[in-house]
């Protein structure tokens, strides 16, 4: 397929998307250019008056497309809100998973960006809490030793957890930037930051999971009963003997792949959003512009 649509103009972003299973790098996608948001066809240049109304190549419709079409999350459209808007941003991602890519603005620069690492940064921050709260709980019951004294190390590991998501984010960010690039996609900086901090929520999944894993893992212990010798190849009294440990680690894990999939579902929906000018908000006119 040579990339052309209806109208026999080339649609080199289209052709570009269509060969990502090659997995060779591509030409760098003009960060201003139109494209469509479903198959990145060009649609700058079309014409208002273009009878279709719809992109050649998949039938979106061009208003789905403009640059400004997209509302934002709860905290891009009400940053004044602070700790409100954030939580109504957790909960639309979780709540709407697939529909809040949608919504989501790229966070190229400004406000946008700022929002983004703020976002980001709660959530992170927010992580933190139940693992605290699972490090006094168990120093509390077992009377390890008095809990002022027990934040002398508790602090430095929980600010290396905090630092352990936000390396994890780091990764990630570079990561579908260098598969964007892989695959003609146009994941911008701003599209990576706004993806990443919206599916940050993950990890607060993965700190709920972590502190209950623990107390889950206790109570199969004390219902299974530990502490007797373990015959050879007993698996399950292994299991109920590591259980405090390892029903943790398997909820970070599952907070993890939360944290992939929402990752993977943003970047396939944003993979060719258009930004915002700087004059604010386009509509239909963009289609007027003749294409370079």
């Amino acid at each position: 397929m040579n990339g052309a649509g209806e109208d026999g103009r080339d649609a080199r972003p289209t052709e570009m998307w269509k060969l990502e299973g090659t997995g060779m790098a591509r030409e760098r996608i003009d960060p201003d250019a139109v494209l469509c948001e479903g198959c990145g066809y060009e649609i700058g240049g079309l014409g208002e008056g273009y009878a279709a109304n719809a992109c050649p190549e998949c039938g979106r419709a061009l208003a789905d497309s403009m640059p400004g079409h997209r509302k934002g999350s709860p905290l891009q459209r009400e940053p004044g809100r602070g700790p409100g808007a954030i939580c109504r941003t957790w909960w639309r991602v979780v709540r709407h998973p697939w529909r809040v890519w949608d919504e989501v603005q790229p966070a190229e620069s400004g406000e946008l960006a700022s929002r983004a690492r703020v976002l980001r940064l709660c959530t992170n921050a927010m992580a933190v809490l139940p693992v605290l709260a699972l490090l006094v709980s168990v120093v509390y019951a077992e009377s390890i030793t008095p809990v002022a004294a027990a934040l002398r190390w508790m602090v430095p590991l929980l600010a290396g957890f905090f630092v352990l998501l936000e390396v994890l984010c780091r990764i990630e960010s570079i990561g579908i930037r260098t598969i964007g690039r892989q695959r003609g996609w146009r994941v911008t900086p701003g599209v990576a930051r706004a993806v990443i901090a919206h599916a940050s929520v993950g990890w607060l999944l993965a700190a709920v999971l972590i502190a209950g894993g623990f107390w889950l893992g206790r109570w199969f212990q004390g219902l299974v009963g530990v502490g007797r010798p373990l015959p050879a190849g007993d698996w399950l009294g292994a299991i109920v003997e590591t259980a405090p440990l390892l029903f943790p680690a398997v909820g970070f894990l599952i907070g993890m792949l939360v944290f992939e999939a929402l990752v993977y579902v943003g970047v396939r929906r944003m993979r060719f959003v258009n930004r915002v000018p700087a004059g604010g908000e386009a509509d239909l006119a963009v289609l007027d512009e003749p294409r370079p």
